[in-house]
Protein backbone atom coordinates (compact mmCIF):
# COMPACT_ATOMS: atom_id res chain seq x y z
CA UNK A 1 0.00 0.00 0.00
CA UNK A 2 1.23 3.20 -0.89
CA UNK A 3 2.33 5.57 2.62
CA UNK A 4 1.85 9.16 2.43
CA UNK A 5 4.77 11.57 3.28
CA UNK A 6 3.85 14.95 4.28
CA UNK A 7 6.36 17.46 2.24
CA UNK A 8 7.63 20.71 3.84
CA UNK A 9 5.51 23.56 3.55
CA UNK A 10 6.43 26.80 1.05
CA UNK A 11 4.31 29.71 1.52
CA UNK A 12 4.88 31.53 -1.96
CA UNK A 13 4.00 28.16 -3.60
CA UNK A 14 0.73 27.45 -1.60
CA UNK A 15 -1.01 30.74 -1.75
CA UNK A 16 -0.34 30.41 -5.93
CA UNK A 17 -1.90 26.81 -6.08
CA UNK A 18 -5.09 28.12 -4.39
CA UNK A 19 -5.06 31.19 -6.60
CA UNK A 20 -4.51 28.88 -10.19
CA UNK A 21 -7.05 26.53 -9.06
CA UNK A 22 -10.18 29.19 -9.43
CA UNK A 23 -9.00 31.24 -12.24
CA UNK A 24 -6.98 28.76 -14.66
CA UNK A 25 -8.13 25.59 -15.41
CA UNK A 26 -10.54 27.23 -18.12
CA UNK A 27 -11.35 24.36 -19.71
CA UNK A 28 9.89 13.38 -35.18
CA UNK A 29 12.71 15.91 -33.69
CA UNK A 30 13.00 18.84 -36.02
CA UNK A 31 12.70 22.13 -35.10
CA UNK A 32 16.00 23.97 -32.89
CA UNK A 33 14.65 25.79 -30.24
CA UNK A 34 13.36 29.06 -31.01
CA UNK A 35 12.30 28.10 -34.13
CA UNK A 36 8.72 27.88 -34.95
CA UNK A 37 6.89 25.03 -36.20
CA UNK A 38 4.57 24.33 -39.44
CA UNK A 39 1.96 21.85 -40.28
CA UNK A 40 1.92 20.02 -43.43
CA UNK A 41 -1.91 19.37 -45.23
CA UNK A 42 -1.74 15.50 -44.38
CA UNK A 43 -0.89 16.21 -40.97
CA UNK A 44 -3.97 18.18 -40.48
CA UNK A 45 -5.69 15.28 -42.73
CA UNK A 46 -5.06 12.88 -40.19
CA UNK A 47 -5.71 14.99 -37.41
CA UNK A 48 -9.32 15.52 -39.18
CA UNK A 49 -9.46 11.60 -39.15
CA UNK A 50 -8.74 11.80 -35.60
CA UNK A 51 -10.96 14.42 -34.55
CA UNK A 52 -14.09 12.55 -36.14
CA UNK A 53 -12.80 9.08 -34.00
CA UNK A 54 -12.74 11.04 -30.75
CA UNK A 55 -16.10 13.38 -31.70
CA UNK A 56 -17.76 9.49 -31.70
CA UNK A 57 -16.43 8.79 -28.25
CA UNK A 58 -17.34 11.85 -26.76
CA UNK A 59 -21.01 10.95 -28.35
CA UNK A 60 -21.01 7.53 -26.65
CA UNK A 61 -19.36 8.78 -23.07
CA UNK A 62 -22.03 11.29 -23.11
CA UNK A 63 -24.87 11.95 -25.64
CA UNK A 64 -25.51 15.84 -24.47
CA UNK A 65 -21.71 16.83 -24.90
CA UNK A 66 -20.19 19.34 -28.01
CA UNK A 67 -16.70 18.19 -27.47
CA UNK A 68 -16.34 16.38 -30.01
CA UNK A 69 -18.13 18.14 -32.31
CA UNK A 70 -16.10 21.31 -31.69
CA UNK A 71 -12.85 19.14 -31.96
CA UNK A 72 -13.51 18.53 -35.01
CA UNK A 73 -14.75 22.19 -36.15
CA UNK A 74 -11.91 24.04 -34.90
CA UNK A 75 -9.62 21.04 -37.04
CA UNK A 76 -12.11 21.66 -40.02
CA UNK A 77 -10.90 25.43 -40.49
CA UNK A 78 -7.23 24.28 -40.42
CA UNK A 79 -8.08 21.73 -43.45
CA UNK A 80 -9.81 24.72 -45.26
CA UNK A 81 -6.93 26.72 -44.76
CA UNK A 82 -4.50 24.01 -46.32
CA UNK A 83 -6.16 23.36 -48.86
CA UNK A 84 -7.32 26.62 -50.25
CA UNK A 85 -7.64 27.34 -53.94
CA UNK A 86 -3.99 27.71 -55.42
CA UNK A 87 -2.34 25.50 -53.07
CA UNK A 88 -0.98 22.14 -54.20
CA UNK A 89 -3.40 19.22 -52.65
CA UNK A 90 -1.73 16.21 -51.87
CA UNK A 91 -2.53 12.99 -54.05
CA UNK A 92 -3.77 9.90 -52.13
CA UNK A 93 -0.46 8.25 -53.55
CA UNK A 94 1.75 10.96 -51.86
CA UNK A 95 3.85 10.11 -49.46
CA UNK A 96 2.92 10.87 -45.68
CA UNK A 97 4.41 14.58 -44.56
CA UNK A 98 5.79 15.10 -41.10
CA UNK A 99 5.75 18.43 -40.25
CA UNK A 100 9.06 19.55 -38.94
CA UNK A 101 9.25 18.96 -34.53
CA UNK A 102 5.80 16.53 -34.75
CA UNK A 103 7.34 12.90 -33.84
CA UNK A 104 6.39 10.65 -36.47
CA UNK A 105 5.69 7.09 -34.47
CA UNK A 106 1.67 6.67 -33.79
CA UNK A 107 0.84 4.89 -30.63
CA UNK A 108 -0.55 1.14 -30.46
CA UNK A 109 -2.30 -0.32 -27.37
CA UNK A 110 -0.35 -2.94 -25.60
CA UNK A 111 -3.42 -5.73 -24.33
CA UNK A 112 -1.22 -6.87 -21.24
CA UNK A 113 -0.45 -5.54 -18.07
CA UNK A 114 2.61 -2.86 -17.84
CA UNK A 115 3.47 -4.56 -14.04
CA UNK A 116 5.11 -7.24 -16.76
CA UNK A 117 7.50 -4.29 -18.09
CA UNK A 118 7.92 -1.98 -15.19
CA UNK A 119 8.80 -1.76 -11.84
CA UNK A 120 6.78 0.46 -9.45
CA UNK A 121 9.20 2.38 -7.73
CA UNK A 122 6.60 5.88 -5.92
CA UNK A 123 3.99 7.90 -6.83
CA UNK A 124 5.28 11.95 -7.30
CA UNK A 125 3.19 14.57 -6.83
CA UNK A 126 2.60 17.35 -10.10
CA UNK A 127 -0.89 18.22 -10.16
CA UNK A 128 -2.20 14.40 -9.52
CA UNK A 129 0.49 11.71 -7.88
CA UNK A 130 2.11 9.76 -11.56
CA UNK A 131 3.61 6.63 -11.19
CA UNK A 132 7.31 6.99 -11.22
CA UNK A 133 8.43 3.33 -12.28
CA UNK A 134 11.71 1.47 -14.01
CA UNK A 135 11.84 -0.91 -16.76
CA UNK A 136 12.46 -4.57 -16.26
CA UNK A 137 15.12 -4.82 -18.93
CA UNK A 138 18.97 -3.90 -19.05
CA UNK A 139 19.79 -0.40 -19.36
CA UNK A 140 16.04 0.84 -19.24
CA UNK A 141 15.34 4.01 -17.66
CA UNK A 142 13.04 5.57 -15.23
CA UNK A 143 9.73 6.01 -16.80
CA UNK A 144 6.37 7.92 -15.07
CA UNK A 145 3.26 6.33 -15.30
CA UNK A 146 -0.61 7.60 -15.66
CA UNK A 147 -3.60 5.34 -15.65
CA UNK A 148 -7.19 6.23 -16.88
CA UNK A 149 -10.42 4.62 -16.53
CA UNK A 150 -11.07 2.30 -19.92
CA UNK A 151 -14.24 4.54 -21.10
CA UNK A 152 -11.70 7.38 -21.46
CA UNK A 153 -8.80 5.19 -22.89
CA UNK A 154 -9.49 5.76 -26.27
CA UNK A 155 -10.42 9.01 -26.42
CA UNK A 156 -6.78 9.49 -24.12
CA UNK A 157 -5.43 7.31 -26.95
CA UNK A 158 -6.41 9.25 -30.63
CA UNK A 159 -5.00 12.92 -28.30
CA UNK A 160 -1.87 11.55 -27.19
CA UNK A 161 -1.34 10.23 -31.03
CA UNK A 162 -2.62 13.89 -32.45
CA UNK A 163 -0.59 16.18 -29.82
CA UNK A 164 2.93 14.53 -31.10
CA UNK A 165 5.08 18.01 -31.38
CA UNK A 166 8.12 18.17 -29.01
CA UNK A 167 7.44 20.82 -27.05
CA UNK A 168 5.09 18.03 -25.23
CA UNK A 169 5.91 15.35 -23.16
CA UNK A 170 7.07 12.17 -24.76
CA UNK A 171 4.49 9.40 -24.77
CA UNK A 172 6.38 5.88 -24.81
CA UNK A 173 3.66 3.40 -24.94
CA UNK A 174 0.10 2.67 -23.90
CA UNK A 175 -1.26 -0.51 -22.24
CA UNK A 176 -4.75 -1.69 -21.33
CA UNK A 177 -5.25 -4.16 -19.03
CA UNK A 178 -7.97 -5.18 -16.56
CA UNK A 179 -10.35 -2.25 -17.39
CA UNK A 180 -7.48 0.33 -17.09
CA UNK A 181 -5.42 2.29 -20.07
CA UNK A 182 -1.69 2.69 -18.72
CA UNK A 183 0.40 5.33 -20.66
CA UNK A 184 3.79 5.44 -20.28
CA UNK A 185 5.78 8.94 -20.51
CA UNK A 186 9.10 9.99 -20.04
CA UNK A 187 10.14 11.11 -16.39
CA UNK A 188 10.99 14.48 -16.09
CA UNK A 189 11.37 15.28 -12.24
CA UNK A 190 11.09 19.19 -12.35
CA UNK A 191 8.04 21.71 -13.41
CA UNK A 192 8.07 24.89 -13.34
CA UNK A 193 6.31 24.86 -9.66
CA UNK A 194 9.34 23.80 -8.44
CA UNK A 195 11.31 26.79 -9.98
CA UNK A 196 8.75 28.88 -8.47
CA UNK A 197 9.42 27.69 -4.90
CA UNK A 198 13.31 27.63 -5.70
CA UNK A 199 15.33 30.66 -3.87
CA UNK A 200 16.81 31.94 -7.63
CA UNK A 201 14.68 34.60 -9.37
CA UNK A 202 14.88 33.57 -12.94
CA UNK A 203 16.99 36.10 -15.01
CA UNK A 204 15.27 37.83 -17.79
CA UNK A 205 17.11 35.83 -20.31
CA UNK A 206 16.59 32.62 -18.76
CA UNK A 207 12.63 33.86 -18.42
CA UNK A 208 12.81 34.18 -21.98
CA UNK A 209 14.14 31.24 -22.84
CA UNK A 210 10.95 29.63 -20.86
CA UNK A 211 8.58 31.40 -22.31
CA UNK A 212 9.30 30.71 -25.77
CA UNK A 213 9.28 27.03 -25.30
CA UNK A 214 5.85 27.27 -24.04
CA UNK A 215 4.70 29.53 -26.83
CA UNK A 216 6.37 27.22 -29.29
CA UNK A 217 4.11 24.32 -27.76
CA UNK A 218 0.39 26.53 -27.94
CA UNK A 219 1.09 27.90 -31.58
CA UNK A 220 1.74 24.20 -32.73
CA UNK A 221 -1.61 23.26 -31.28
CA UNK A 222 -3.61 26.34 -31.91
CA UNK A 223 -2.00 25.56 -35.69
CA UNK A 224 -4.34 22.20 -35.72
CA UNK A 225 -7.18 24.00 -33.76
CA UNK A 226 -6.07 22.82 -30.36
CA UNK A 227 -5.77 24.34 -27.28
CA UNK A 228 -4.53 23.27 -23.66
CA UNK A 229 -6.87 25.02 -21.72
CA UNK A 230 -5.78 24.23 -18.55
CA UNK A 231 -1.82 25.55 -18.77
CA UNK A 232 -0.17 25.94 -15.08
CA UNK A 233 3.32 25.57 -13.64
CA UNK A 234 2.45 22.09 -12.09
CA UNK A 235 2.26 20.89 -15.70
CA UNK A 236 4.96 22.67 -17.43
CA UNK A 237 8.07 20.60 -17.09
CA UNK A 238 11.86 21.41 -17.29
CA UNK A 239 14.33 19.12 -18.12
CA UNK A 240 17.99 18.47 -16.68
CA UNK A 241 19.11 19.45 -20.31
CA UNK A 242 17.61 23.28 -20.10
CA UNK A 243 14.22 22.23 -22.42
CA UNK A 244 10.57 23.07 -22.12
CA UNK A 245 7.93 20.38 -22.41
CA UNK A 246 4.33 20.86 -21.73
CA UNK A 247 2.30 17.64 -19.90
CA UNK A 248 -1.32 16.99 -19.58
CA UNK A 249 -1.35 17.22 -23.68
CA UNK A 250 -4.36 14.62 -23.95
CA UNK A 251 -7.11 16.40 -22.15
CA UNK A 252 -6.78 19.30 -25.06
CA UNK A 253 -9.75 20.60 -26.36
CA UNK A 254 -11.10 22.64 -29.00
CA UNK A 255 -9.34 26.22 -29.77
CA UNK A 256 -11.60 28.58 -28.41
CA UNK A 257 -11.74 32.17 -30.20
CA UNK A 258 -9.98 34.46 -28.94
CA UNK A 259 -7.97 31.91 -27.44
CA UNK A 260 -7.97 33.54 -23.79
CA UNK A 261 -7.88 30.61 -21.86
CA UNK A 262 -4.00 29.90 -22.53
CA UNK A 263 -3.03 33.41 -23.10
CA UNK A 264 -4.39 34.38 -19.72
CA UNK A 265 -2.06 30.61 -18.33
CA UNK A 266 1.05 31.80 -19.79
CA UNK A 267 0.38 35.65 -18.22
CA UNK A 268 -0.41 33.69 -14.44
CA UNK A 269 2.69 31.50 -15.08
CA UNK A 270 5.24 34.27 -15.94
CA UNK A 271 3.87 36.24 -13.23
CA UNK A 272 4.87 33.39 -10.65
CA UNK A 273 8.34 33.36 -12.31
CA UNK A 274 9.06 36.54 -11.88
CA UNK A 275 7.50 37.65 -7.73
CA UNK A 276 7.21 33.77 -6.92
CA UNK A 277 3.31 34.29 -6.00
CA UNK A 278 0.32 35.47 -7.98
CA UNK A 279 -1.81 38.24 -6.80
CA UNK A 280 -4.50 38.05 -3.57
CA UNK A 281 -6.83 39.36 -6.19
CA UNK A 282 -6.68 37.73 -9.42
CA UNK A 283 -4.89 40.45 -11.38
CA UNK A 284 -1.91 39.60 -13.69
CA UNK A 285 1.19 42.30 -12.71
CA UNK A 286 4.08 42.71 -10.65
CA UNK A 287 4.03 44.35 -6.99
CA UNK A 288 7.75 44.61 -6.50
CA UNK A 289 9.23 47.22 -9.05
CA UNK A 290 12.83 46.67 -7.56
CA UNK A 291 13.42 43.74 -9.67
CA UNK A 292 11.53 44.23 -12.58
CA UNK A 293 11.25 47.85 -13.90
CA UNK A 294 7.88 49.38 -15.25
CA UNK A 295 9.59 49.73 -18.66
CA UNK A 296 11.19 46.54 -19.31
CA UNK A 297 9.87 44.00 -21.64
CA UNK A 298 9.03 41.41 -19.38
CA UNK A 299 6.49 43.56 -17.97
CA UNK A 300 5.45 44.92 -21.53
CA UNK A 301 5.21 41.01 -22.22
CA UNK A 302 3.16 40.23 -18.87
CA UNK A 303 0.79 42.77 -19.13
CA UNK A 304 -0.08 41.85 -22.41
CA UNK A 305 -1.17 38.47 -21.93
CA UNK A 306 -4.63 40.56 -20.23
CA UNK A 307 -5.54 42.03 -23.66
CA UNK A 308 -3.76 39.52 -26.31
CA UNK A 309 -6.61 37.09 -28.15
CA UNK A 310 -4.10 34.66 -29.00
CA UNK A 311 -0.88 32.66 -28.22
CA UNK A 312 0.67 33.66 -31.98
CA UNK A 313 -0.02 37.25 -30.81
CA UNK A 314 2.02 36.91 -27.80
CA UNK A 315 5.11 35.32 -29.86
CA UNK A 316 5.62 38.37 -31.61
CA UNK A 317 6.55 39.94 -28.50
CA UNK A 318 9.20 42.12 -28.42
CA UNK A 319 10.16 40.13 -25.35
CA UNK A 320 10.40 36.89 -27.55
CA UNK A 321 12.30 37.97 -30.37
CA UNK A 322 15.76 38.55 -28.20
CA UNK A 323 18.42 35.66 -27.83
CA UNK A 324 18.22 32.83 -25.43
CA UNK A 325 19.75 29.45 -25.14
CA UNK A 326 17.91 25.94 -23.87
CA UNK A 327 21.40 25.78 -22.06
CA UNK A 328 20.64 28.76 -19.96
CA UNK A 329 17.81 27.07 -17.83
CA UNK A 330 20.13 23.73 -17.00
CA UNK A 331 21.43 25.52 -13.33
CA UNK A 332 18.20 26.26 -12.56
CA UNK A 333 16.65 23.05 -13.09
CA UNK A 334 19.56 21.53 -10.59
CA UNK A 335 18.38 24.23 -8.46
CA UNK A 336 14.92 23.38 -8.28
CA UNK A 337 15.52 19.78 -8.03
CA UNK A 338 17.31 19.56 -4.78
CA UNK A 339 15.84 22.79 -2.96
CA UNK A 340 12.65 22.06 -2.98
CA UNK A 341 10.74 19.24 -0.74
CA UNK A 342 7.93 17.42 -3.17
CA UNK A 343 5.13 15.40 -2.01
CA UNK A 344 5.33 11.66 -3.16
CA UNK A 345 4.04 8.43 -1.80
CA UNK A 346 6.36 5.04 -1.62
CA UNK A 347 5.30 1.59 -2.51
CA UNK A 348 6.37 -0.72 0.25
Amino acid sequence: MPIPMQPGSHRHLARSAQNRESRIDLGAIGNESGSKSSTAPNHLEQIARTAERISTSWKKLSPATDMGRDIKKGIGKQIEKATEPGMLKPSASAPRQTPPGVRAIMLTVRHESPWKMYKQGYELKFEDFVTVAVGLSPNSGKVAIKNYKRREGEIILDMLNTVRHEKFIRVMEVFEWEQTYFAVFEHVFVSLEQVVACPAYPTERQLVAILAQILEGLCYLSSIGLQHGSLACSNVLLKPSGDIVLANQEYCCAAEEPNTADVRAVGYIAMELMQKYVKDDGAIGIENPNRWTGNSPSVGFLSMTTSAESVTELQQHNLLQRSWRKEDLVLLEELASFSVRRAYRYFD
